[in-house]
């Protein structure tokens, strides 16, 4: 039994990213993954890397429990997908359910330039090459939602400073303001 409410990773994706895995080339042992911010917004090209940390604490973390085999499997099914259990089962016989990813960030709170790889992720079993795309989306939704937040305060803490030094001369007086 499981609680309800429980998140399952295995169905925590785009859906079609299940079948990604039998489109690799036959005898594919790595799969190198990169979540790249694409573009800034319109005032700056650069982010503030936000999220990696959460992601990993708060998903990563959890083990692959056969519940989740079971629900994932009649979900996928009734979307018309084909679920590759054995690929969840071998996880969970050889790594007790933690998935085999070695993932790298940049610090979180770090200014990178837009075109810069923020995370990556690889594969560090040869027979789970399909696992870095398959997580790579709900990596990407989390962070992206974080680090566009983080971003957009930057730019606007940035642009209250300025404001306050053209008018009162100084600087670093917003956290007083705000």
């Amino acid at each position: 039994m499981h609680n309800s409410l429980a998140r399952n990773i295995i169905l925590d994706i785009d859906s079609y990213k299940n079948d990604h895995g039998n489109m690799l080339p036959a005898n594919t042992e790595y799969i190198f993954s990169t979540i790249v911010p694409r573009r800034g917004n319109r005032y700056t090209n650069i982010v503030k890397s936000m999220g990696p940390q959460y992601v990993i604490r708060e998903y990563l973390s959890q083990r692959v429990e056969p519940w989740m085999l079971d629900e994932a499997e009649q979900e996928l099914r009734e979307q018309g997908f084909t679920f590759e259990r054995e690929r969840w089962e071998y996880i969970l016989a050889k790594y007790d359910g933690y998935l085999p990813l070695e993932i790298r960030a940049v610090p979180e709170g770090m200014f990178i330039p837009v075109g810069v790889a923020t995370v990556t992720l690889v594969n560090t079993d040869p027979k789970c090459a399909w696992l870095p795309t398959y997580i790579e989306t709900m990596f990407q939704r989390v962070c992206w939602k974080m680090t566009t937040v983080a971003s957009l305060s930057a730019d606007l803490y940035r642009y209250l400073d300025d404001m306050v030094e053209k008018h009162c001369g100084v600087r670093g007086k917003v956290n007083f303001h705000l």
